[in-house]
């Protein structure tokens, strides 16, 4: 069952990096570039299973076998009906020495597939987020009545042990289930930006430490940043002791000062993806200029008229690759720099495609253009999917910060309150006991929401395809939901008091 699952996950991955492929593919054909030698570029732009395939077609071709023979055991190893419409469409344009038209054709038609593919999901993900939310809080509130005030009248059925297993263990690992299951449910994507933390964007980050005036590097960043974490984490533990009840969300802001490296480099990252996007933003219209101009210029000259026209970051690295072409370095090293500068997939893809243009001899209009569309294409789909998911992200926030904790904290307060001033001459075990048990459903009810918290935080951040956003999602949820925690259980507790 497992390795079918896995099996669906790589065929998933395989199919939505597709028009990844195809349409670059399609470029180089149509600027008559040799079928073998646009399959060596492709994988450069291929990434994951994509990736290890496009290698492992290759070198089957350079080991002797034909391509046709190569990307056709590729089609029965995916067990994908739409890799196999691809690549028997990729052999007809190989055997006929036809363009990329049609190869541009069939990756439009995959783009519309995987789009109504997230609608539906979208659609049904709501039931999914529904269910997360009744498993993650409706059935711990449920329990935690049982074992409090069930107790009082039927004898103690647990011990505080137990119950710190229940919301510690049992509770999160059911709602992992939930989470696994939503996730191997949902349509798998391509994605924009390179992975967080990812050695390209340690650079990068690098960068932005020394423009902001630290020249030590990352690691020597890491370790003043902890240290001053942890100098004020020590200090306000010795020097402030918090109100009863508050403890859970004091030390969870000195965690957060301990956790302080992490933070700064998401903030920091945040910085540098912020940036990829904003070139993101303005390519189409960058490329889509250059196209309309480049029959009148030299090509040497578009790298200044882009950094004019006002396209933020992206003007801005076109400004340097004029500098470094002005000084001497040719228009392809150029252009791989800003490739190799961007954490962006669809940057590099658009800057890689010209300078094969360039190279080629082609008439890099046209190319400008098909690119252009290929790279407006592609983020009108990024975006769909965000917008797709956006809903079922802003609700599981919700849940996590406000829903959940208000809850559990109206029935913590609750069990605690009719304990106190309810059951007394009534319970079934004694005193001490039924405080024992109290007293450990409350506290695993708080240890049980920071859980809850990072599960989602996770997971919300994954969908986005932003493992960055998940340290800083957790940061302002944590201390929210024990805040509200707490003020909803001194509430319902006071009820009864």
């Amino acid at each position: 069952m497992i390795g079918g699952v896995l099996r669906e996950r790589r065929r998933g991955g395989l199919e939505a990096q597709l028009p990844s492929v195809l349409r670059p593919l399609s470029v180089e054909l149509n600027m008559g570039i040799a079928f073998e030698k646009a399959l060596e570029h492709s994988l450069e732009l291929a990434e994951g299973g994509m990736r290890s395939e496009l290698e492992r077609v290759l070198s089957e071709v350079r080991a002797g076998s034909g391509i046709s023979c190569a990307l056709n055991r590729f089609a029965e190893r995916s067990g994908s009906t739409p890799v196999r419409r691809a690549v028997s469409q990729m052999v007809l344009s190989y055997e006929k020495g036809e363009g990329g038209a049609s190869l541009r054709r069939l990756a439009d038609d995959l783009v519309r597939e995987q789009r109504a593919k997230e609608k539906e999901h979208s659609s049904k993900a709501a039931l999914g987020g529904l269910l997360f939310t009744s498993v993650s809080c409706i059935v711990p509130a449920l329990f935690l009545t049982y074992v409090t005030v069930g107790s009082a009248f039927m004898g103690s059925t647990l011990t505080p042990l137990e119950v710190w297993l229940f919301f510690t263990v049992g509770f999160p690992a059911f709602s992992l289930l939930v989470i696994g299951f939503l996730e191997l449910r949902a349509p798998a994507r391509a994605s924009g930006l390179a992975g967080f933390f990812s050695e390209g964007e340690r650079a990068r980050v690098e960068k932005v430490l020394r423009k902001r005036g630290w020249g030590r590097g990352l690691k020597s960043f890491f370790y003043f940043s902890f240290a001053l974490g942890a100098l004020f984490s020590f200090s306000a533990a010795l020097s402030y002791s918090p109100p009863s009840g508050w403890e859970m969300f004091y030390y969870s802001v000195l965690l957060a000062g301990l956790c302080s490296p992490a933070l700064a480099y998401t903030y920091l990252a945040f910085l540098v993806r912020k940036r990829d996007r904003g070139m993101e933003l303005f390519l189409p219209d960058a490329l889509f200029q250059a196209a309309s101009l480049q029959g009148r210029l030299h090509f040497e000259k578009l790298f200044s008229v882009i950094s004019g026209a006002g396209y933020g970051p992206l003007s801005e690295e076109f400004s340097a690759a004029g500098r470094q072409v002005r000084a001497g370095a040719s228009v392809p090293q150029a252009l791989r720099g800003i490739a190799k500068r961007s954490g962006s997939r669809l940057v590099s893809r658009a800057v890689l495609m010209v300078e094969r243009a360039y190279v080629s001899g082609h008439e890099v209009q046209e190319a400008l253009r098909d690119t252009a569309e290929d790279v407006f294409d592609s983020l009108s789909s990024l975006r769909e999917a965000r917008a797709a998911s956006s809903m079922q992200r802003y609700t599981l926030l919700a849940a996590a910060g406000v829903f959940v904790p208000v809850v559990l904290g109206l029935v913590s307060g609750l069990v605690s309150g009719l304990e106190l001033g309810m059951v007394e001459g009534f319970s079934a075990v004694s005193e001490e006991a039924r405080a024992e048990l109290v007293e450990a459903g409350v506290g695993a009810s708080k240890a049980y929401l920071l859980l809850f918290v990072a599960i989602t935080c996770f997971f919300v951040s994954r969908r986005d395809g932003e493992g960055a956003k998940a340290v800083v999602y957790l940061a302002a949820v944590a201390p929210l939901a024990l805040a509200l925690f707490k003020l909803a259980s001194d509430y319902s507790c006071s009820q009864f008091a």
